[in-house]
């Protein structure tokens, strides 16, 4: 996948948002369950905002905010415990809060989480969002 990260302005013109959204929405996501499984789950919300970013030029369209949305929904506990380092899924073992504690999130992913937060991302959507 370094490939593709580190060369994203490259695969970006040859995708559609519009597109990859609704192949990602259809089914409806789920939380995933596995420590394999959410790791992917992770990097698929974060290559999807990656790549959202780095079509500027293509209108925001209402289906990619709504993917980003529900991805964000979806994996928010497990994003809540990745950055935090701690486990707030009841009762599990010591060993398995070691193992969550360890598969903390990435730098790649957590940058792409953290840029959503960032004040020109805010104010880049919320002018979308008025046009």
């Amino acid at each position: 996948m370094p490939l593709f990260e580190n060369n994203i302005d490259t695969f970006a013109p040859a995708l559609d948002l519009e597109r990859l959204s609704e192949a990602m929405l259809d089914p409806a996501p789920e939380e995933p369950k596995t420590p394999e499984a959410q790791s992917a789950f992770l990097w698929l919300l974060a290559h999807f905002i990656a790549l959202r970013k780095a079509k500027p030029q293509q209108a925001l369209y209402l289906r990619g905010l709504k993917t980003v949305y529900v991805l964000l929904c979806t994996s928010s506990n497990l994003i809540r415990e990745r950055f935090s380092g701690s486990s707030s899924r009841g009762a599990s073992s010591d060993q398995e809060s070691v193992e969550r504690n360890r598969e903390r999130l990435a730098s790649y992913v957590s940058g792409c989480l953290e840029s959503l937060i960032d004040q020109n991302e805010i104010a880049s959507l919320l002018d979308e969002l008025t046009r």
